[in-house]
């Protein structure tokens, strides 16, 4: 899922992809890619970070993927 928002002239992009599973409870974790461009500065940001459904981050060490083995965060 792909998302865009412009505050003063500023755009953010944010990419939402599903990545696996938590250890803890099961619940679908996602790979969130937040972009932050402009037409006159071009790519300003661009940042990368796993989160949980709601869009809250990823705290624990460890999440299960889709191949049913365990990825480091």
């Amino acid at each position: 899922m792909t998302t865009y928002t412009d505050m003063n002239g500023i755009t953010t992009k944010i990419e939402v992809e599903e990545i696996g599973w938590s250890c803890l409870d099961a619940s679908t974790i996602y790979k969130a890619t937040i972009t932050e461009f402009s037409i006159e500065r071009g790519i300003i940001s661009v940042q990368t970070k796993i989160v949980n459904g709601d869009g809250s981050d990823y705290r624990p060490r460890y999440y299960r993927n889709h191949w049913n083995g365990f990825t480091h965060v």
